[in-house]
């Protein structure tokens, strides 16, 4: 290897490495999330069958979907998640060395560990 090709076989390493870990890290906070809003619903939807609480699913609806729609078209879709994982990579990604490999690892992190 050409001594001008070490750094950046060194950047590239970096990057990769700490965008595998962030992206295995994403997939666990997204696991463990889906799991707390399954738990939570269902819990809502004990105490409502039971007549303790009443939900205006309607307006939780309106809600959700509301904060979902990142680009503001009436509609949640692959466009909005898109968007959304690409505002995520440029924040965890911020002035990282060797960006191209993190966004490679992030996306074997976050599929494949």
């Amino acid at each position: 290897i050409s001594a001008a090709l070490v750094p950046l076989c060194g950047q590239l390493s970096f990057g990769a490495l700490s965008g595998a870990c962030a992206g295995y890290a994403s997939k666990r906070i997204g696991q463990q999330a889906a799991y707390s809003v399954g738990v939570a619903f269902m819990g809502l939807q004990v105490l409502a069958y039971l007549g303790y609480i009443n939900i205006n699913w309607n307006k939780v609806e309106h809600d959700v979907m509301e904060k979902f729609d990142v680009n503001k078209d009436g509609k949640v879709d692959g466009k909005d998640a898109q968007l959304a994982v690409n505002k995520l990579l440029s924040v965890i990604g911020y002035n990282i060395p060797g960006g191209a490999g993190f966004a490679t690892g992030y996306y074997l992190g976050l599929r494949y560990i």
